[in-house]
């Protein structure tokens, strides 16, 4: 459970074409837990279409952080933000 933090990231990186998400995204005491503990920021990283499809608990609250534009998608291919970085001899 921990203890508040001023920042908090939330892993719930699960990613299947089934969009199951396990029996853990589908408790909303234990979710109120882990997203309650920021005091100033969280960041949660997963898959959105997973995370969607899979967890009724969370479909609202990612729902309403797309509404906010809060929802930021990363590049399929993790070197394209990284093109210009050249690692030393």
């Amino acid at each position: 459970q921990g203890r508040d933090k001023s920042v908090i990231v939330i892993s719930l990186v699960r990613s299947n074409a089934e969009g199951k998400t396990g029996r853990l995204l589908q408790d909303f005491r234990r979710l109120n837990v882990a997203f309650s503990r920021a005091r100033e920021k969280i960041i949660v990283v997963g898959s959105l279409m997973t995370l969607q499809k899979g967890s009724d608990v969370l479909r609202p609250l990612l729902h309403s952080l797309q509404q906010r534009g809060c929802v930021h998608k990363l590049a399929e291919d993790p070197n394209r933000n990284h093109n210009s970085y050249r690692a030393p001899p």
